[in-house]
């Protein structure tokens, strides 16, 4: 079927809200494209999307809690997992465009705008336009949805077993590896503690600190020596703390 071909009754449509023009569209758009591309390619720019985003900004942010060096596991499931997020918002995006059009092709009645939003129109296509219409989506829309829908399925069983095996390897593992990483800030309405022990009374902040010896005692172990503010970029900005890089040399 040539979706090039045009029946006369559609130029009632404006030209880019026809269905076959929105799916021409989708097809040459750099995004929308890739649902069309070879396998391998379709797999090289996910897999390059994922890379971007691993090093850019999953791997940085992994890195400040668990050191590559010596906790490597643990620093490629947590930095791979945020790489993943994107892949798959990716795919939806892409997903959601394709069943848009799709369902346009293989709807026997088409909604359009004429000038705007305040002259919208039903155009109810002709058993000829139908049937060119529903091939189109039949053999060209609904195998590319297939390929989305398998594509967010196996991204979101990678993302589970990983969660899975990043969940597992911190629980058994020794207490030397969890010393070895920063402490990670709890905010609350008076600040940032940092002590596990003190999540619960989470509200009452940095209140605890003043008023239990033995809350401000797991506070200092928990910040392993190193000032309170340095775990938090605006609290070392107004302490200057212009020294925390000593502590974590």
């Amino acid at each position: 079927m040539n979706e090039e071909s045009e029946f006369e009754e559609e130029m009632c449509v404006p030209r880019d809200q026809r269905p076959v023009n929105e799916l021409r569209e989708l097809q040459q758009a750099s995004l929308y494209s890739w649902g069309e591309l070879p396998t391998p390619l379709y797999a090289r720019n996910l897999g390059l999307l994922w890379l971007g985003f691993f090093t850019l900004l999953g791997a940085p942010i992994a890195g400040q809690t668990y050191p590559m060096d010596t906790q490597f596991l643990q620093f490629f499931l947590a930095g791979g997992c945020g790489g993943f997020v994107p892949v798959v918002l990716a795919t939806l995006r892409i997903y959601l465009g394709w069943e848009y059009v799709g369902n346009r092709l293989l709807s026997a009645v088409v909604e359009y705008e004429e000038t705007g939003w305040y002259d919208g129109q039903i155009w109810v296509k002709s058993p000829e336009v139908l049937a060119r219409d529903r091939l189109l989506g039949s053999y060209k829309v609904k195998p590319t949805l297939a390929r989305l829908k398998n594509t967010m399925l196996i991204s979101a069983l990678i993302l589970v077993f990983s969660s899975l095996v990043l969940g597992g390897v911190l629980t058994f593992e020794p207490e030397e590896a969890k010393s070895e990483r920063a402490p990670v800030p709890i905010a609350t309405s008076e600040g940032l503690v940092y002590s596990s022990t003190l999540k619960s009374a989470a509200s009452r902040g940095q209140s605890a600190l003043f008023s239990s010896d033995e809350d401000a005692e797991q506070e200092a172990l928990a910040l392993k020596g190193v000032p309170g503010y340095c775990g938090d970029r605006y609290s070392k900005a107004v302490a200057g703390g212009q020294y925390c890089d000593k502590f974590t040399k």
